[in-house]
């Protein structure tokens, strides 16, 4: 084992070796991709291809939006593709929503759409997303770098117990976090007793598959059902924190100037 790697059975903090864990029978999705329907760098199309390339499934979760998922849905498709949903809570806390159809993504958004766009979905809101549509609801890069990342204090006070026991998953490996921060993050989703998952935060197509959740099931129900029983693994780290901090800073300026465009 490499130097910095962390392994347990379900959680392996080391780069991923898809062909091994193919050989091994597992599914294996990165569930938390972007596309330039929200920040990413890369395509709907080109990510398919990319994963398609590799062999492995993905989660579409562009920021409070679904077009990339909807662009996605629309190519005829031979990989394993669940329908996502990354949203900015009014507190400022991201939220990702994975869903078990592309129609109850889209009933969800649609109902919402106006708090979403706007940022200014509550916190109690994301609460009862998964009471009112078929989906789960993870909290991604909970010890993460950036204000909104800071779970303890987003979610402290009266409402912290009931927000947390309606959590499905925490993000345990995100492609931006460091092993410090993966290794609290499987802590937290562990002492919390929560699913495990992990994606690559990918906003560029050479990060896709860089972080993956195995498990042995092989279609979007089943997964996610796996996901919430708690029979999932997450493998995985960071390429370049300092590369991937580049290139955050390359998605906020191409995102500044198409706002100042429209």
């Amino acid at each position: 084992m490499e130097t910095g790697e962390v392994s347990r059975l379900d959680f392996c903090y080391r780069k991923v070796n898809i062909t091994k864990l193919k050989e091994l029978k597992y599914t294996l999705v990165d569930m938390h991709v972007h596309t330039t329907c929200s920040d990413g760098l890369a395509s709907p199309e080109e990510i398919i291809k990319r994963a398609g390339k590799l062999g492995i499934g993905i989660a579409v979760t562009d920021h409070n939006s679904i077009s990339g998922v909807e662009e996605v849905f629309s190519n005829d498709l031979d990989i394993l593709v669940i329908p996502g949903i990354e949203i900015k809570t009014k507190k400022g806390l991201h939220m990702l929503f994975y869903f078990y159809t592309l129609k109850e993504l889209k009933r969800f958004f649609n109902a919402n759409k106006s708090n979403i766009i706007s940022n200014n979905f509550s916190l109690i809101g994301c609460r009862k997303v998964p009471e009112k549509y078929k989906c789960i609801w993870a909290l991604p890069h909970p010890c993460g770098f950036e204000p909104w990342d800071n779970w303890k204090k987003n979610l402290h006070g009266e409402d912290s117990d009931y927000l947390i026991k309606g959590l499905h998953a925490f993000e345990v490996i995100n492609g931006y976090s460091t092993k410090i921060q993966s290794k609290e993050s499987y802590r937290i989703a562990k002492a919390n007793h929560k699913g495990l998952t992990g994606g690559s935060d990918a906003h560029k197509l050479k990060d896709i598959g860089n972080v993956l959740t195995c498990s042995k099931e092989k279609d979007i129900e089943s997964f996610l059902a796996a996901v919430i029983n708690r029979q999932t693994r997450v493998i995985g780290k960071h390429s370049s924190i300092t590369r991937n901090y580049f290139v955050q800073q390359l998605v906020r300026i191409k995102k500044s100037f198409i706002n100042s465009t429209q």
